[in-house]
């Protein structure tokens, strides 16, 4: 709606993967918006000069963008899965970093944040912006999941977690099967199988596929099998995958390889199973009639309750269940299976973990790491955070921060490194040695 009330103005829509700006693109374009002629995924498709313009863009695009264009602003600026904002990691700076230089451009640019996981608005206020903050909260209690333990570590076999009696039941079954032979067992027509790493990912999918048949008669695999053949190897571990019904799909993958994959996934019955880390969970929409997690991790750090919430929410999306081929409305009862394996930390303790994660009256405060959000506590251990953050929003846009005090590239070369997003090396430290070579 943000987009169709938008012509004559300048929107761009940042979103945090290109899986996810792939996905935005092609639902805009679905709408057929009358106005609109052009969609910017890349810097190098815009020009100032187009009608009917929209961009969405990762931040990583919409830097190079502004870089390229010192005179562009937005009237809009629409962030998607904006609670990455609270992170202090290099692209959520870089987000913030952005969304600071564009407000500086326009003051009166209106910023929308799109997020399921705030606890508190007032949160997503960066430093150095002028704007308020005003919510909209819709709540939803349409679907209520069923939550799963079954543990292949310890064989305490099948419990049902109740997250609004906050207490866990056991079902009588068998408590010797493997990981795969109950995935095997309770799979459905679509299923997630979460792991944290690639090389994780791609074990599971040789161990997982060994143990299925292939699929027979079934033209689109057979296409599929083919082209990825052509394009990359014969010998290409996915192609057995999909000769069994299975894809997997992880950030060290090529980007038209994930594309084309998640297509194979959405529109062939016939493959059941995606393997998948983060990268495919975040904002995409796929279809699924339930996931296994089967690793309590994200990155480097455990599984907090919002990316909890955002894995189990690729689930049963409403988009799924409420269209005209299906006739299940048990899709409002998805299945969360935690499957506990040797991936998950020897001391996690899985029922206070789904205990924390699950109950539905749980209150989740929010966790604020970045340095250039307004309420993020600076003391002692990110105070040298917040000083190269500050210096590198100055030496980019010159004139944002207010009473800036701080460091200023003295050489074309320093300039050109913070205009090209250059953090690998100290600048400063380095850009009269760099000068000199040049």
């Amino acid at each position: 709606n943000s987009v169709k009330k938008s012509e004559n103005k300048n929107i761009v829509i940042i979103t945090p993967s290109k899986a996810l700006l792939n996905q935005t693109k092609n639902r805009i374009l679905k709408e057929q918006i009358s106005w609109l002629k052009k969609i910017v995924v890349f810097p190098e498709m815009y020009s100032e000069n187009d009608n009917g313009t929209v961009a969405v863009l990762t931040q990583e695009r919409l830097l190079r963008l502004l870089k390229d264009n010192p005179l562009l602003h937005f009237d809009t600026v629409i962030i998607d899965e904006a609670h990455d904002l609270l992170l202090q990691d290099d692209r959520n700076l870089m987000l913030a970093t952005c969304m600071i230089v564009l407000q500086k451009r326009n003051e009166s640019t209106v910023f929308k944040f799109l997020t399921p996981f705030i606890s508190k608005s007032s949160n997503l206020k960066l430093r150095h912006s002028k704007y308020r903050i005003k919510d909209f909260g819709v709540g939803e209690h349409l679907k209520t999941e069923k939550f799963y333990i079954y543990d292949t570590r310890n064989h305490t076999g099948l419990k049902i977690y109740d997250q609004f009696m906050n207490d866990l039941y056991d079902i009588d079954y068998d408590k010797n099967l493997s990981a795969i032979d109950f995935i095997k067992k309770v799979a459905k027509e679509k299923n997630i199988i979460y792991f944290n790493r690639p090389f994780d990912i791609e074990k599971f999918a040789s161990e997982f596929c060994s143990n299925l048949e292939d699929v027979v008669n079934d033209k689109t695999i057979e296409k599929a099998i083919s082209n990825l053949s052509e394009y990359i190897d014969n010998d290409y571990n996915l192609i057995n995958c999909i000769k069994k019904g299975v894809i997997y799909h992880h950030g060290s993958m090529p980007d038209n390889i994930r594309i084309y994959i998640e297509n194979l996934y959405k529109n062939d019955r016939n493959i059941k199973y995606v393997i998948t880390s983060s990268t495919l969970l975040e904002g995409v929409n796929i279809p699924a009639s339930q996931i296994f997690i089967m690793d309590n991790k994200k990155g480097r750090g455990n599984l907090k309750p919002s990316d909890f919430k955002n894995l189990i929410g690729r689930v049963c999306r409403f988009g799924d269940i409420f269209n005209e081929s299906n006739i299940d409305l048990k899709k409002l009862e998805p299945n969360i299976y935690l499957v506990v394996n040797d991936k998950y930390i020897n001391n996690c303790n899985i029922e206070k973990f789904i205990k924390n994660n699950s109950k539905v009256d749980k209150e989740i405060k929010d966790e604020l790491t970045n340095v250039l959000l307004e309420n993020t506590t600076i003391n002692a251990t990110n105070i040298k955070k917040l000083d190269q953050s500050e210096e590198f929003i100055e030496n980019y846009e010159q004139g944002t921060i207010k009473d800036y005090n701080k460091r200023l590239a003295k050489t074309e070369i320093g300039k050109s490194c913070f205009l090209n997003n250059i953090i690998e090396i100290d600048v400063f430290d380095k850009e009269l040695y760099l000068q000199t070579i040049i």
